[in-house]
């Protein structure tokens, strides 16, 4: 083999996409399921992870993970944000193994993802909680909006105080 082809094939080896870091966790195929290692909880709705890294499953990279279908309020939107994320940590317990069904990648880099732990969906566990709302923009799953009704009908979680329980999104909106 020529010592151009030689060198052209090493140099190939190293190209990397632009936008893109080798180490870029960008799955080809949605959904696919990945088991996890909790790191930490941030909010309602976000946790980051020891995830398998995509071109080699041997190793692990941190990702943040969104949990995909739902919308916890802030945790600056009083008092609600506090009472998600507690929700959350209390639904995750002591379990560091989760099982993550990938949907996709959001425009932050983050994993939108479905978390199992057990089998038990925690997205929709935080919806029948009344500690996340369905992101109706999105998730059009009958089981989530169905849980979301019960969770408000039984005046749960966000849904105690009528009118106090101002939607996340519209939260945001109000305080950029």
């Amino acid at each position: 083999m020529p010592i151009c082809c030689i060198a052209l094939l090493i140099i190939s080896s190293f190209y990397v996409p632009k936008g893109q870091r080798y180490d870029d966790e960008a799955y080809d195929v949605y959904p696919i399921i990945i088991t996890c290692q909790l790191e930490r909880i941030i909010d309602g709705d976000t946790v980051v992870m020891q995830c398998p890294k995509a071109h080699d499953p041997r190793e692990t990279s941190r990702r943040s993970v969104r949990i995909w279908g739902i919308d916890a309020p802030e945790t600056g939107q009083k008092p609600w944000g506090k009472m998600a994320t507690h929700t959350l940590t209390n639904i995750i317990g002591s379990h560091q193994t989760i099982e993550l069904q990938v949907m996709a990648k959001d425009q932050y880099g983050r994993l939108l993802a479905k978390l199992f732990i057990q089998a038990q969906d925690v997205g929709l566990e935080m919806v029948e909680r009344g500690a996340a709302v369905v992101y109706a923009r999105y998730n059009h799953d009958q089981d989530y909006i169905n849980a979301q009704k019960r969770a408000k009908m039984s005046r749960l979680g966000i849904w105690q105080t009528a009118g106090a329980q101002q939607q996340p999104e519209q939260w945001r909106r109000l305080h950029p």
